[in-house]
């Protein structure tokens, strides 16, 4: 059994469907005919963990359906309905699942039968000639009642044949509901209506196009083809860990004020850190959607472009130090663009850990990740429009510069996307991705023909760069900072800027021959000193060749950044 995503590189209809595709391939090694049976049971969801759990009125009714498919095949399954039509609630609406009827395949249904019981009943049917007996029941499920459905597909094969059968689930559920009560439309009902009556025909599009949808999935042709002589870790890589693309709570809506448009769209970092779009995070993470749907994540970026000048004073708990600080201030850059508990989109800024105030990274991460994204797509558009928050998120991030140095000063709390490792005085990470912002928006002014900021950002491009090597660099590696106890250890994320700066096309911030020997001393101490080279480069070593202890986050591995050193190697 196969199955797979419908979810294609530079595809903003089909990705937003929500369907999912099992292709049996069953095959007769006997030396006589054999019949196969296919069972696909699902269960009615609806109203379950919801506070209005089947009210008297939540009406649920189990429908078979048979439709044309063409001149010889049958569309053959079951609809599940629930709530009001149109839908008002997220758990309102329509499921689906069918499977393809021909001359060689016959699909039949049991249209209900007790979910939280033994399913007696339809295996007992079932396995008595592996098919079901077309039993019809649309008496609306009762409010105690857990209700399921099963589809079954027979087929016999004679000796060394093989058949593919492909089952089909789909769902209409068009309303997403947020924490804080915020409604909106999924963006797949832009092409289906907003009913939630059209599980159905969602459906249908899944088995008449599936051979479409997957063709370019296909490790044997396509571009997937030339990855096949290479390692399964990293196959496993480009493959798997795309999963979170529509699984991180993943969110694509309907923008009611452009209703035409791309919508909205975020993920979350993670599920225990449940904040959409967290930007120091999506620094590393957000590659596969810059690259596959440009489109979506120049939606992110004009958002965030829209939340630099926003300002939001209403007080802020934040956990580390047990105070109260504005939620957002006009010129820093959130951390977020929301979390699900509240209403994305509308708040950003809802992290709580720190006060994201005065973060250190999250402006030049902004700026690096609009220059990123120009240079991706070559939207004049998108940069044209980022280019005030530009200016005013680089005049927000100049005033930490004490000193007049050239370089912003960390402030001995966690003052950046390391929320539990404190940096002191000027710092590897914030200091190099500050220049690296700067490069960044040299380019920016000179496409924009901003004269005056060219020059200005030139002027603090050369200082910060001089006090960046005397202060930090010590012939080996560049510091972890200039203040702290902890000033020289080794960190694996020291050259974030450098990253940046080199996959952009930006010139070096720091002279090439420190960067190859910086990346020569965190391979020997953060890789091979830690776990024996086999899990990645830990984020602070000690120059000893032990590993930092200073910070919990010092002793951990982040994938972001260990593959961030693998591509800048």
């Amino acid at each position: 059994m196969e199955q797979f995503s419908h979810i294609l590189p530079h595809n903003y209809r089909e990705s937003s469907y929500p369907v999912a595709l099992f292709l049996w391939t069953v095959e007769n090694t006997a030396p006589y005919p054999v019949t196969v049976g296919l069972l696909f049971t699902w269960e009615s969801v609806f109203g379950l963990g919801c506070p209005t759990r089947r009210p008297d009125d939540f009406t649920i009714v189990h429908t078979a359906r048979t439709e044309p498919v063409g001149t010889t095949a049958q569309m053959v399954g079951l609809v599940f309905t629930g709530g009001k039509i149109p839908a008002t609630t997220p758990w309102e609406g329509s499921f689906a699942l069918a499977a393809l009827a021909d001359p060689s395949v016959q699909v039949t249904f049991w249209a209900r039968f007790q979910a939280d019981g033994d399913g007696a009943d339809i295996w007992h049917d079932f396995a008595v000639d592996g098919r079901l007996d077309n039993v019809e029941n649309e008496r609306p499920v009762t409010p105690d009642e857990h209700s399921a459905g099963g589809v079954a597909a027979t087929i016999t094969l004679a000796p060394g044949e093989s058949h593919t059968v492909p089952f089909v689930l789909a769902w209409d559920l068009p309303i997403v509901e947020f924490g804080g009560g915020d409604q909106w439309y999924r963006r797949y009902t832009t092409f289906f209506g907003t009913s939630g009556q059209h599980a159905w025909a969602i459906a249908r599009e899944g088995l008449t196009k599936y051979k479409a949808w997957r063709a370019p999935l296909s490790l044997g042709s396509g571009p997937c083809s030339r990855i096949v002589p290479l390692p399964l870790w990293y196959k496993t890589a480009l493959f798997n860990e795309l999963y979170f693309v529509a699984d991180g709570a993943t969110a694509w809506v309907v923008d009611p004020e452009h209703p035409n448009e791309m919508g909205h769209f975020a993920q979350i970092e993670c599920y225990d850190y449940p904040f959409y779009e967290t930007l120091d995070v999506r620094f590393y993470g957000s590659f596969p959607v810059v690259m596959l749907w440009p489109e979506l994540e120049k939606r992110v970026m004009y958002t965030f472009i829209s939340t630099v000048f926003l300002e939001d004073t209403s007080p802020h708990p934040i956990e580390s130090t047990g105070r109260s600080a504005p939620r957002k201030l006009a010129g820093a850059v959130p951390h977020d663009l929301g979390a699900p508990q509240e209403a994305p989109w509308r708040r950003p800024n809802a992290y709580t850990f720190q006060d994201t105030n005065i973060w250190k990274d999250l402006n030049s991460k902004f700026v690096l990740l609009l220059y990123r994204d120009y240079m991706l797509t070559r939207d004049q558009g998108l940069l044209r429009a980022g280019w005030p928050a530009v200016r005013f998120a680089l005049e927000y991030l100049k005033q930490f510069d004490r000193d007049n140095d050239g370089l912003p000063e960390n402030e001995n709390f966690p003052d950046q996307t390391y929320d539990t490792w404190s940096m002191r005085g000027a710092s590897a990470y914030c200091g190099g991705l500050w220049l690296a912002a700067l490069e960044a928006a040299q380019q920016m002014a000179r496409l924009v023909n901003d004269r005056d900021a060219y020059e200005t950002y030139s002027h603090w491009l050369e200082r910060g760069r001089e006090a960046f090597e005397a202060a930090l660099w010590n012939g080996s590696y560049f510091r972890y900072d200039t203040q702290s106890p902890y000033r020289e250890h080794i960190m694996a994320d020291q050259l974030a800027g450098q990253w940046y700066a080199d996959l952009t096309g930006l010139p070096p911030i720091v002279p090439e021959e420190q960067v190859v020997q910086a990346l020569h001393t965190i391979f020997e101490h953060n890789v091979c000193q830690f776990a024996g080279g086999n899990m990645g480069a830990v984020n602070g070593m000690r120059p000893d060749g032990t590993v930092d202890t200073s910070s919990d986050q010092a002793e951990e591995v982040w994938s972001g950044v260990t593959y961030a050193l693998a591509s800048a190697s």
